[in-house]
């Protein structure tokens, strides 16, 4: 990642002015805002690949370290025009009681921000670990039993990939996203074999759902460092066998999955 240091003035007052402008304006203005303080030393690192970077600062005089947490998230969803020049002014101009409270409304108003906040400020460091577990027992439950249609499976699938995903937005935890996508799809071909063992049109959408995120999850596990394979092989290798073993096969053979993940 690329990184470049910026300074800006220490006092209560512009810190808390440019944490409502990194939440309210796009971050070219912030950047221009940042570049013209001094006094308080901080990073701006901006993710490779994406145009939207993101902010790292530290704001020891603002209460709370709220500044610390907001600056440290992403903002790809909250990205706005730029305030005009007099607006600006007059937000800065707001008494500190007021801008804190303008801040508080608009950091609520975002349902993923305001729980990355919740995440990073009150959950303490078990947090990860307790939401990795309540999501294990959601990947390890609805799977199981007697499913009214192949396309009702799917649906609870893609409920339950949506929650991982989310899962890493909030907590930046894309191996435990991985580990449990995998453990997601051990689960379908271990409890659902009768479903999926055939290739025929009720179950065509599922098999085609379980062999494209087998494929991404594989894409995935081979970008983690090596390390990781070892952790994720066993599972990896049992989706993969449980897949050519099933009607997903041809569809398998289609995509150029291999039988098994060499580590």
């Amino acid at each position: 990642m690329e990184k470049a240091s910026f300074r800006l003035r220490s006092t209560h007052s512009r810190a808390s002015s440019y944490v409502l402008l990194a939440v309210r304006a796009n971050f070219r203005l912030a950047q221009a805002e940042l570049d013209h303080y001094s006094g308080m030393r901080g990073t701006y690192v901006a993710a490779n690949g994406n145009s939207h970077p993101r902010w790292l600062a530290h704001h020891p005089n603002l209460a709370h370290g709220m500044a610390d947490v907001i600056l440290g998230c992403y903002f790809p969803t909250i990205l706005m025009p730029a305030l005009q020049p007099d607006l600006r002014r007059a937000l800065f101009n707001l008494p500190e009681k007021e801008k804190d409270q303008l801040l508080a409304r608009l950091v609520a108003q975002d349902a993923l921000l305001t729980e990355q906040l919740t995440f990073r400020l009150l959950e303490g460091p078990d947090a990860l670990e307790t939401r990795r577990a309540v999501l294990r027992a959601q990947v390890d439950d609805p799977v199981r039993g007697f499913h009214q249609t192949p396309n009702d499976l799917l649906v609870i699938l893609r409920q339950l990939q949506a929650r991982l995903a989310y899962h890493t937005k909030v907590t930046d935890d894309a191996y435990g996203e991985l580990e449990l996508s995998w453990r997601l799809l051990a689960n379908v071909f271990r409890h659902q074999q009768e479903v999926t063992a055939r290739l025929h049109g009720p179950t065509q959408p599922l098999l085609q759902h379980l062999t494209k995120r087998t494929q991404e999850a594989l894409k995935q596990t081979t970008r983690l460092h090596e390390d990781y394979h070892v952790e994720l092989a066993e599972t990896a290798n049992a989706v993969l066998a449980a897949l050519w073993q099933s009607g997903a096969a041809p569809l398998a053979r289609e995509a150029g999955l291999p039988r098994s993940f060499i580590i």
